[in-house]
C-alpha cells in the first residue's frame, strides 16, 4: 500500500503481509524548469500518487503527480520511483494539468483519473513498464450529472474483474435523488462505457442510508465490498456484493471503539488477496 501526504508530498510504501514500512524519499517543494532555473517559489499544492507493478522487471514502480503554483499559474508535473533501482525521484511528461482524483492499476497500465475540466477532459492510461502514455479514455456518460454523489463521496474507481470500473450509489435521502429505493449503477470499460444497475435490498438499503461515510474496494472474485459507518451503530459494517451471482452478504465488525458521530469520517478498505510476492525483501 502507498500512502502520502496530499499537501506536503512525503510518503511511504508498507508491506500488508509483513507490516514492514519503506520510507519515499523526499521530494524539492520548488519549481525548476526543463533546463533546472528555478521559475518564482513554485510552491507545491497537492500530490497525488499510484504504485504499480513492471510486468516486464516484476519491480513495483511509484508515480507521483504533483500540483504546483506560481506566478498565479498552476502546473502539473509527474514523477517515478522504481524500488530496489533508483535513489531519488525521476521526473517524465506530465500526463494532463490539474488535479489527480485517482488512480487504478491493472495488469501493468495504471488509470489515472484527473478532476475533469476542459484541460483534462480524459482518463488517462499509463504503461507502467515504459513510463509513456498509451491512450486516452472519456469519461463515463454519467460523470458530469453526478456531481451530487461525488461531493458525498458515494462514488469510486475500481478494479473489477480485470477492467476499469466506476462505481455510483443513489441514496434516498441524498439531495436530488426523488426516489425511494437504493441503487448502485456500475460501469465498466474494455473497449467501451458498459453500465449495470443494481438495485438494493431492504435491509442493506437501510445500511446506506444510515451511512455518513463508505469506503469502496473489490477482490479477484468479482465482489464489491462497502465499508460503512453508521450514523446509529457503535462499530462499521462491511457489506459485500457479488457482481457475478448478484449476492449479498454482510460482515459485522467487533471490537471498535466509539468514534464520534458528528464531523467528517474518511473511509478507506482494501482487499489483499492478489499479493505475488512483497517489495520489501
Amino acid at each position: 500500500m502507498c500512502m502520502v501526504h496530499e499537501v506536503t508530498g512525503a510518503g511511504a510504501l508498507f508491506d500488508l503481509s509483513t507490516g514492514r514500512r519503506i520510507s519515499l524519499p523526499p521530494h524539492c517543494e520548488r519549481y525548476f524548469s526543463s533546463c533546472g532555473s528555478i521559475i518564482g517559489n513554485g510552491d507545491m499544492v497537492c500530490s497525488y500518487a499510484a504504485m504499480g507493478v513492471d510486468p516486464v522487471s516484476g519491480r513495483y514502480k511509484v508515480f507521483k503527480s504533483t500540483l504546483y503554483y506560481d506566478s498565479k499559474l498552476f502546473s502539473n508535473r509527474q514523477w517515478v520511483f522504481t524500488l530496489g533501482v533508483d535513489k531519488s525521484w525521476r521526473e517524465i511528461r506530465p500526463l494532463f494539468t490539474g488535479y489527480t482524483y485517482a488512480a487504478v492499476h491493472i495488469r501493468g497500465i495504471i488509470y489515472f483519473i484527473p478532476q475533469i475540466s476542459d484541460q483534462s477532459p480524459y482518463i488517462v492510461a499509463m504503461d507502467v513498464a515504459r513510463e509513456r502514455v498509451l491512450r486516452v479514455i472519456p469519461f463515463p456518460p454519467c460523470y458530469q450529472s453526478c456531481r451530487p454523489q461525488r461531493n458525498y463521496g458515494w462514488v469510486s474507481w475500481i478494479k473489477l474483474n480485470g477492467r476499469l470500473a466506476f462505481i455510483i450509489m443513489f441514496i434516498p435521502r441524498q439531495e436530488g435523488w426523488p426516489s425511494s429505493e437504493c441503487k448502485i449503477e456500475i460501469w465498466t470499460f474494455e473497449v467501451e462505457w458498459e453500465k449495470q444497475t443494481v438495485l438494493v435490498p431492504l435491509e442493506e438499503s437501510e445500511a446506506f442510508d444510515q451511512a455518513i461515510s463508505i469506503g469502496f474496494a473489490s477482490n479477484s472474485m468479482g465482489e464489491i465490498v462497502f465499508l460503512l459507518f453508521l450514523c446509529e451503530r457503535m462499530s462499521p459494517l462491511i457489506l459485500v456484493y457479488s457482481f457475478r451471482r448478484d449476492v449479498w452478504r454482510r460482515v459485522e465488525i467487533a471490537g471498535v471503539s466509539k468514534y464520534p458521530k458528528t464531523g467528517r469520517v474518511v473511509t478507506a478498505v482494501h482487499i489483499d488477496d492478489e499479493i505475488a510476492a512483497s517489495f520489501l525483501e
